[in-house]
């Protein structure tokens, strides 16, 4: 389906969400003791700092333009 611009947020939102079921159903991550929970939300905390390290690397780098 095209979305326009809106592709841009409904891709991550899908991928957000595909993931958290995998968390949570498959993996059973929400019965899980804290030994494994412990590391997954450190993976997922690394994953936010990345992510938000490259989007301001990006950013800087092709200025946005407003009018």
């Amino acid at each position: 389906m095209h979305l326009g611009t809106w592709n841009t947020v409904a891709g991550p939102a899908i991928a957000a969400a595909k993931t958290s079921m995998v968390l949570f159903f498959f993996m059973k991550l929400r019965k899980s003791r804290p030994a494994v929970r412990f590391p997954a939300c450190i993976g997922l905390a690394w994953l936010a700092i990345t992510v938000t390290l490259t989007l301001a690397e990006f950013l800087m780098r092709f200025p946005v333009m407003v009018r």
